[in-house]
C-alpha cells in the first residue's frame, strides 16, 4: 500500500493566508468571532508541529465553528489522518471538496482514493480477525455432576389423642313449663298495668286532688277498674319473677347433678380396676 499523499506545509501556509486575507464583516461581534477563530487556529498550528494531533482537531474544530471557512476543514483531516481516525478523515474531506478549487480537485481524488484503499484493507483485516475467532474451537465447560439428595424419612405423625365425647346437657320439662308460666305473666302484668294506667288516668279527669277524694259517682267504675287492674297487674309480675327464679334453680341443680363426677369399678384380665369418669 503506497504513502498517502499529504499537502505538508504547503497547505498550511495557503490556509493560513486564506483565514488572514478574509473579507471583513462589518460588524463587531462578526470580528469577535472571526479573531477567536484566528487564535484557534494558531493555537492548532502549534499544536500539530508539537505532534498533539487530537488537541489540533479540537481547536480547529472550534475555529470552524466560529468561523466556517473551508480550508480549516482540510487541516483537521489532516490530523484525523495522522491519529488515524481514518473514517472521520474521509467525510471531512468530502466536505472539503464541495469547496475546493478546481486545480486541487486530481490530488483530492487520489487522496481520498487512498484513505478508502485503507479503510477496505482495516476492515478485511478486521474480519479475517473475526472469522479465526469464531473458527477456533470454543472451550466446552464440563458439567457438574447432578447429585441426586438422599431422601429424608417423613416423621411419623402420632395418633391425635381420642376426644372424650360427653352427652349435651338439656334443659328439663319442668324448668321450660316454669319459664313459660313466667313469661304468661309478664304479659298478663303488663297488660293489665296498661288497663290500670288507663283507668287512673280517666278517673283523675273527673276527680279533683286524690283519686279516693271529691269524685263524683262517675269516677266509681273508673277506680274500681284501676284497683282490679293493679292487682292483676301485681299477681301477673309476681308470677313471672317468682317462675323465673324458680326454673333458675332447678336448671342449675339439674345441670349440677349431670356433671357430677362418679366412681366406678370395672373387671379386667388382671383384676377388678377402679376408676374415677365425669360426664360434661
Amino acid at each position: 500500500m503506497g504513502r498517502l499523499m499529504r499537502p505538508g506545509w504547503f497547505g498550511f501556509l495557503l490556509a493560513w493566508m486564506l483565514v488572514l486575507a478574509g473579507p471583513a464583516l462589518g460588524q463587531s461581534s462578526v470580528d469577535g468571532d472571526d479573531a477567536k477563530a484566528r487564535h484557534l487556529y494558531n493555537n492548532g498550528v502549534m499544536l500539530y508541529e508539537e505532534g498533539r494531533y487530537s488537541d489540533a482537531i479540537a481547536a480547529w474544530k472550534a475555529a470552524y465553528d466560529l468561523s466556517p471557512r473551508p480550508l480549516l476543514l482540510y487541516n483537521i483531516a489532516e490530523a484525523q489522518e495522522r491519529v488515524g481516525m481514518w473514517q472521520e478523515a474521509l467525510d471531512t474531506l468530502n466536505r472539503y471538496r464541495a469547496y475546493a478549487p478546481a486545480e486541487e480537485r486530481d490530488r483530492l481524488t487520489k487522496r481520498i482514493e487512498n484513505i478508502e484503499k485503507h479503510l477496505r484493507a482495516q476492515r478485511a483485516e478486521e474480519d479475517a480477525r473475526q472469522a479465526q475467532v469464531r473458527s477456533e474451537p470454543q472451550p466446552q465447560a464440563v458439567p457438574r455432576p447432578q447429585v441426586r439428595p438422599e431422601p429424608r424419612p417423613e416423621p411419623r405423625r402420632s395418633a391425635p389423642p381420642p376426644q372424650e365425647t360427653s352427652p349435651r346437657w338439656r334443659m328439663g320439662p319442668l324448668p321450660i313449663s316454669l319459664y313459660a308460666v313466667s313469661g304468661v305473666g309478664t304479659v298478663t302484668g303488663a297488660v293489665f298495668a296498661f288497663r290500670a294506667q288507663a283507668a287512673r288516668r280517666a278517673a283523675s279527669e273527673v276527680c279533683m286532688g286524690e283519686i279516693t277524694l271529691f269524685c263524683p259517682e262517675s269516677a266509681r267504675n273508673a277506680i274500681e277498674q284501676d284497683k282490679i287492674s293493679s292487682i292483676v297487674a301485681d299477681v301477673g309480675f309476681g308470677v313471672a319473677l317468682t317462675g323465673t327464679v324458680v326454673a333458675t334453680v332447678v336448671a342449675v341443680s339439674s345441670k349440677n347433678r349431670a356433671n357430677r363426677t362418679t366412681m366406678s369399678l370395672s373387671p379386667t384380665s388382671r383384676g377388678a380396676h377402679l376408676g374415677l369418669s365425669r360426664t360434661f
